[in-house]
C-alpha cells in the first residue's frame, strides 16, 4: 500500500504575498535552521522547532538591515555560518546549543570583513577542525581553520602577500585534505593539507604560472578523480592514485581542445559523468572497472547532445534529466543492465518538463517538473515506476513564479520525518512547505494524477 502524501505550508514569514526567500536548510540540535527575510528585520537566521513553529533566532544586523547569513554548518556542538553587519563586515559567527549567537573572530578588523567561506563548497570538517577560506589585508584570501574550542587561525599563506591563494573544493582522500589553490609560481593547482598540518603542492599540471584549475573531486575505487587542464590535452579527466601520482584518464576531445565534464557519480562500481565532445555534444559516459572511458548512450543523436544532469540513484537505478528531439528535457534512467530509457514524458511532446532536485523520501523519488497545465510543481516517482503530481500548490500557472508558472518547489530537506522545501504560492509568496505522510491539511488537497509512458 502506498503512503498518502500531503503538502502543507509551514511558514508565512513575510506576511501576505511577500516573499521570505527561505534557503540553506540545516539540521542542528534537533531543530531545522534556515535563512529568510521579512521587511522589519531583513534577511536573518530562522529555525523551526519541534512544535513546527518558525521563529527568528537573532537580528545580527539590527532593524531592517540584513546580515545575510550563509553556509550554515554544524561543527563541534555549534552551528557556524558567515554573516555581516556594519561594525565588522562579513565575518564568522556561531550559534551555541543554548541559543546564543556570537561573533567567532574579526579576522579583518573593522567594517571591511574577511568574507569567510566565499569560495564554492566553503566549510569543510577535517581531523577535528573546520576549514574555510577568509581574507585579510596582509595575506589576502587564504586557508583558515576553527578548532572545537572556537579558536580561529591561519593555516598557511600559500601565496605570500596580499594576493591570496583562494583555496576551494575541499575533499578528503586517504586521510589528507585536498583542495584547489593558486600561487604566483604555479597558478591554480592541486594542493593538500597533510596529517602533519603542512600544506604542499601535489601537482603542477599546467607547468609554470598558468592554471590547470582542478575541481570536481570524487573518490572512486581507491583513487581521487577530478577534471583539470594542461596545454597539451586541454581540460580532461584526471586520476590521482594511492601513491600520489596524477595521470590523464582519457583525452576524449583529442589534442589541446577541452572536454567539459561534470556530475561525476559512482554507480554499481563504475564512475559515470556528463562529458561534452564535438561528435556527440553533452552525453552520458562512464569509466569502467578496466579503466576505459566509453559513451553510455547517445540520447540526442549527433552533435547536439542530451546534456544529462542531476544523477541520483534510486532503488538500484540511476535517474537523471536529459534532452531528446522527440520529448525534450524529461526524466530518464540507467537500469542495472546498462540500458538508458525514458521514464515519463511529463510535458507531452516536444515540450521541456525540466525535472530536477531529485530527493528520495519514504520510498519515493520526489522532484520538481514543468508541464503546461500546472506549471512547475512537485512530482514523485513511486517504486512501481509511476509518476504522480503530488500537489498543485499554485493553481495559477500564469501568475506563479519562477519558471513557466506553478510554485517552483526546490531546496528539499528531510527533517524529523517530513520533507521540507521552498515553494511560491500566489497568496503567501515564497515560503517553507513540507510533505508529510498522513491526512490532508485544510486548504491543500492531495493529488494522485498519474503520468507515464
Amino acid at each position: 500500500m502506498r503512503d498518502a502524501f500531503t503538502v502543507t505550508r509551514v511558514t508565512d514569514i513575510a506576511p501576505g504575498a511577500g516573499w521570505s526567500f527561505p534557503t540553506g536548510f540545516t539540521e542542528f540540535a534537533g531543530d531545522l535552521y534556515f535563512i529568510a527575510e521579512e521587511p522589519e528585520h531583513g534577511r536573518e537566521l530562522y529555525r523551526i522547532g519541534r512544535d513546527g513553529t518558525a521563529v527568528r533566532v537573532t537580528d545580527i544586523a539590527g532593524g531592517s538591515a540584513s546580515s545575510h547569513p550563509d553556509s550554515l554548518t554544524p561543527f563541534g556542538g555549534a552551528l557556524y555560518f558567515s554573516a555581516e553587519e556594519s561594525e565588522h563586515g562579513r565575518e564568522l559567527y556561531r550559534l551555541d546549543r543554548n541559543g546564543a549567537v556570537s561573533l567567532v573572530a574579526d579576522i579583518t578588523p573593522g567594517s571591511g570583513g574577511s568574507n569567510p567561506g566565499s569560495q564554492p563548497e566553503p566549510f569543510f570538517e577535517y581531523r577535528g577542525a573546520l576549514y574555510f577560506d577568509a581574507a585579510d589585508p596582509e595575506h589576502g584570501n587564504e586557508l583558515y581553520r576553527v578548532s572545537r574550542d572556537g579558536t580561529v587561525s591561519l593555516v598557511a599563506d600559500i601565496n605570500p602577500g596580499p594576493a591570496g591563494s583562494s583555496p576551494t573544493y575541499f575533499t578528503e582522500f586517504r586521510g589528507e585534505m585536498y583542495f584547489s589553490a593558486g600561487d604566483a609560481a604555479h597558478g591554480a593547482e592541486l594542493f593538500k593539507l597533510g596529517r602533519d598540518g603542512a600544506v604542499s603542492l601535489v601537482a603542477d599540471l599546467w607547468p609554470g604560472g598558468e592554471s590547470s584549475i582542478p575541481y570536481g573531486y570524487t573518490v572512486h575505487d581507491g583513487a581521487l578523480y577530478f577534471t583539470a587542464a594542461d596545454p597539451e590535452h586541454g581540460r580532461e579527466l584526471r586520476r590521482m592514485s594511492r601513491d600520489g601520482t596524477v595521470s590523464l584518464v582519457a583525452d576524449l576531445n583529442p589534442g589541446s581542445a577541452s572536454t567539459f565534464m561534470s556530475d561525476l557519480v559512482e554507480y554499481r562500481g563504475d564512475l559515470y559523468f556528463r562529458a561534452e565532445t564535438p561528435g556527440y555534444g553533452g552525453e552520458l559516459y562512464k569509466l569502467g572497472r578496466d579503466g576505459t572511458v566509453s559513451l553510455v548512450a547517445d540520447i540526442w543523436p549527433g552533435a547536439r547532445g542530451s546534456n544529462p544532469s542531476d544523477f541520483t540513484e534510486y532503488r538500484g537505478e540511476l535517474y537523471f534529466s536529459a534532452d531528446d528531439p522527440e520529448h525534450r528535457t524529461e526524466l530518464y534512467k540507467l537500469s542495472r543492465d546498462g540500458t538508458v530509457s525514458l521514464v515519463a514524458d511529463i510535458a507531452p511532446g516536444a515540450v521541456n518538463s525540466n525535472p530536477n532536485n531529485f530527493t528520495e523520501y519514504r520510498g519515493s523519488l520526489f522532484f520538481a517538473a514543468d508541464e503546461p497545465e500546472h506549471g512547475r510543481e512537485l512530482y514523485r516517482l513511486d517504486a512501481d515506476g509511476e509518476v504522480h503530481l503530488v500537489a498543485d500548490i499554485n493553481p495559477d500557472p500564469v501568475s506563479g513564479h519562477p519558471s513557466m508558472g506553478g510554485s517552483g518547489p526546490h531546496g528539499f530537506f528531510e527533517h524529523r520525518g517530513d520533507l521540507y522545501f521552498v515553494a511560491d504560492e500566489r497568496q503567501h509568496g515564497m515560503e517553507v512547505y513540507k510533505v508529510s505522510v498522513g491526512a490532508a491539511a485544510a486548504g491543500l488537497d492531495p493529488w494522485s494524477t498519474l503520468l507515464g509512458c
